[in-house]
C-alpha cells in the first residue's frame, strides 16, 4: 500500500531548506545584507541586543528618569559591539548616550532657572 505523504509533515526538499547549519548564521545574514541593503535599516538582523534596548530606553529617557540607564545601556552596548565585530548597532548606541545625556542636561538647566526664579523674591 502506498501511503500518501501526510501535509503536515514537511518533504524532504523543506526539511533540507530548514535545516540550519551550526555557524552558517552570520553568513547567511551577510549574504541578505549584500542582497537588499536596506534591510538592516527595517530589521534589528545582527544588532546587539544592548543597542537595540539602550535605544529604546534612550526615547523614555525623555522622562528623565530612565535617562542614566540609557547611557549605561548605550555604553555596555559599544562594549559589547567591540567584542564582536560582526554585531550591529553602534549608531544607536551612541544616540542613546548623547540623547540620555542631552535630556539629563536640559533638565538640570530647567530645575537650576526654574529654582532661581522661585527663590528670587
Amino acid at each position: 500500500m502506498d501511503q500518501k505523504p501526510n501535509q503536515n509533515e514537511p518533504t524532504d526538499q523543506t526539511a533540507e531548506a530548514s535545516k540550519v547549519i551550526p555557524g552558517e548564521g552570520t553568513s547567511q545574514m551577510k549574504s541578505l545584507l549584500e542582497e537588499h541593503p536596506g534591510v538592516k535599516y527595517l530589521v534589528p538582523i545582527g544588532r546587539s541586543g544592548l543597542a537595540i534596548a539602550a535605544g529604546y530606553v534612550a526615547l523614555l529617557g525623555t522622562l528623565v528618569i530612565p535617562a542614566p540607564l540609557g547611557i549605561v545601556l548605550g555604553i555596555l552596548a559599544l562594549r559589547d559591539i567591540k567584542k564582536h565585530p560582526e554585531k550591529l548597532g553602534k549608531t544607536r548606541a551612541w544616540f542613546a548616550i548623547v540623547y540620555c545625556i542631552g535630556v539629563l542636561l536640559t533638565a538640570s538647566w530647567i530645575i537650576y532657572v526654574a529654582r532661581d526664579n522661585i527663590f528670587i523674591k
